[in-house]
């Protein structure tokens, strides 16, 4: 059967640089703490709070309208109390829905989380595509109908692995990602789920035995006459240099001969042959100057990953307060992206108490900066921001959230307090 182009694939296999490109060329995913799945070749990416990947990013942005579908290979490494597959400011797919049900599920934050009657197995691989309709949320497993909600929602892909970077981490390793812009039939996401997928892990090839190393080899013995061998071989070799070394005695000592005529025998003693001046042994050539080596061309830098938009996001709120009326409470918040971001006009509401603060104009945050908005306290350090109250915001117990919209009035974060127990 023939399937769709994918608007977006993102494959894990062997992930293990800061970014993984969308093979279809739309965009990038970037892995700012990371780690490829343990045990030689790596079937996908780690995810867990402290030893994997924890904040994961995209550049897919764009809310997802009804119809879309959304495929995953994905293996949970563990029970948590929630975890979420992937994020954006108002929705998430969830690999386990918020509060310890561990089933599958979906979430509009703010006003629902919904899941379905289906929990995936911890430590084995499955395929999960999640499919929407202007109606509904339909989910397969290996593909396979596992449920439908009667909720539409608009994924994007902010975050993989989190909630909005800061809550929900996952634990789990995931193979691959891809984004279609149509609702696939049964029938396609059954053909997705059976297509080869070069990020499904492969069984490891079988040890081999060890070959046995070669015995040593054991020298042979000496033969018995290999004096005698020795010998001969010494006498065969003064034979061959004996008369050369005559011819240079005689040149050396020989007396010059009697002209004819003359008597036999040497009149007057003729003098020894001068022997030839040696030549002078020519001065060696000055070596050369080895040719310094050629600078080596730099290495040319990994091309950087796009710049992500500005991300404010609420990173945590600090509920219990010591000075009197708990003025020192705060809500904390961070720039996620790696552009500024313009917060003039943006409004931080505490829903519970109805209470809202708006930043002044000129108020900026750039990448990585924190600041913070106490209850009724002025802190210079961290930005000096306050909602002025004269009681405390928030509660102890949890259950509170704060919600941050921008100069618009459209909701960009949101941080919800879990509910703790009273103290024992």
């Amino acid at each position: 059967m023939d399937l769709p182009s994918p608007r977006h694939r993102f494959s894990f296999h062997d992930a293990g640089g800061a970014a993984i490109a969308d093979s279809m060329g739309g965009a990038t995913l970037t892995v700012e703490q990371g780690s490829p799945a343990p045990g030689g070749r790596s079937p996908g990416l780690l995810f867990h709070p402290t030893d994997g990947a924890r904040l994961v990013t995209t550049t897919a942005t764009d809310a997802l309208v009804p119809p879309w579908t959304i495929a995953v290979r994905v293996r949970r490494e563990a029970h948590t109390r929630s975890a979420t597959l992937l994020s954006s400011m108002d929705t998430a797919l969830k690999l386990e829905q918020w509060d310890g049900t561990h089933a599958v599920g979906i979430s509009r934050f703010g006003v629902r989380d919904l899941y379905f009657e289906y929990t995936t197995p911890v430590g084995d691989w499955v395929h999960l595509a999640f499919v929407g309709t202007p109606d509904e949320t339909r989910l397969y497993a290996d593909g396979a109908l596992a449920g439908i909600l009667q909720e539409p929602i608009r994924p994007a892909l902010w975050w993989i692995g989190s909630s909005m970077g800061q809550d929900e981490f996952a634990s789990m390793t995931l193979a691959e990602l891809e984004v279609y812009d149509e609702a696939l039939t049964e029938d396609q996401v059954a053909a997705l789920h059976r297509a080869p997928a070069a990020t499904t892990p492969e069984a490891p090839p079988a040890a081999t035995t060890p070959e046995a190393p070669p015995a040593a080899m054991t020298p042979e013995a000496p033969p018995a006459d290999l004096e005698a061998v020795i010998a001969r071989a010494v006498e065969a070799r003064l034979e061959a240099l004996l008369p050369e070394l005559v011819r240079r005695v005689a040149e050396r000592l020989a007396f010059a001969a009697p002209a004819p005529g003359e008597p036999a025998g040497p009149t007057e003693p003729t003098e020894w042959a001068d022997p030839e001046e040696p030549e002078e042994p020519e001065e060696p050539e000055e070596p050369e100057e080895p040719e310094e080596p050629e600078e080596p061309e730099e290495a040319q830098a990994p091309a950087e990953p796009p710049p992500r938009p500005p991300m404010p996001v609420i990173v945590g709120i600090h509920s219990i307060g010591v000075e009197p009326g708990e003025a020192d409470e705060y809500v904390e918040i961070a720039n996620r992206g790696s552009a500024p971001a313009d917060l003039s006009g943006y409004r931080l509401l505490a829903a519970a108490r109805d209470r809202s603060f708006v930043f002044p104009e000129g108020t900026a945050l750039h990448e990585g900066e924190h600041l913070r908005v106490y209850t009724n306290l002025l802190d210079f350090d961290t930005g000096g921001f306050s909602f002025d109250s004269p009681e405390a915001l928030w509660d102890n117990l949890g259950g509170d959230a704060a919600v941050l919209f921008d100069a618009t009035g459209r909701r960009v974060a949101e941080y919800r307090l879990r509910r703790r127990g009273p103290a024992a």
